[in-house]
């Protein structure tokens, strides 16, 4: 082997390693959505407490209960969190500005989600059994 492909190859050995352990395992999703949630989402005046916006509290002792398969309220054709179509979860779909949202964008007020949050939510859905 010459030495620019010995090279080559070793460096995409390095950036192969680098990409899967940036990416998290299914074991730590869910403690990373509930640290995404509560840092932007399950705030008060937000989605926590006894009366939540849209009745949705994302509080861990409440999610993903009371959002995986349950209708959305502002359009019910969707699911808050699909499974069956990570895409379609309107959970996903207001955190990005899908086109498809009813009102803004979410967080309201707050920093939106980076897309690696993003992605981590969206990685989320699609390892939950469908």
């Amino acid at each position: 082997m010459n030495k620019t492909l010995g090279v080559v190859l070793s460096m995409a050995v390095v950036v192969a390693a680098a990409a899967s352990a940036a990416r998290p395992t299914p074991a730590d999703l869910p403690e990373r959505i509930q640290s995404i949630l509560q840092r932007s989402c399950a705030v008060s005046g937000c989605h926590l407490g006894r009366f939540p916006a849209k009745k949705l509290n994302l509080a861990p002792e409440a999610f993903p209960g009371n959002a995986v398969g349950v209708a959305s309220r502002q359009v019910p054709g969707f699911k808050l969190v699909d499974p069956a179509a990570p895409d379609k979860s309107y959970l996903l779909m207001k955190v990005s500005e899908g086109s498809e949202i009813a009102g803004k964008r979410m967080p309201i007020g707050r920093r939106p989600l980076d897309p690696e949050e993003i992605q981590v939510l969206r990685e989320w859905i699609d390892g939950l059994d469908r």
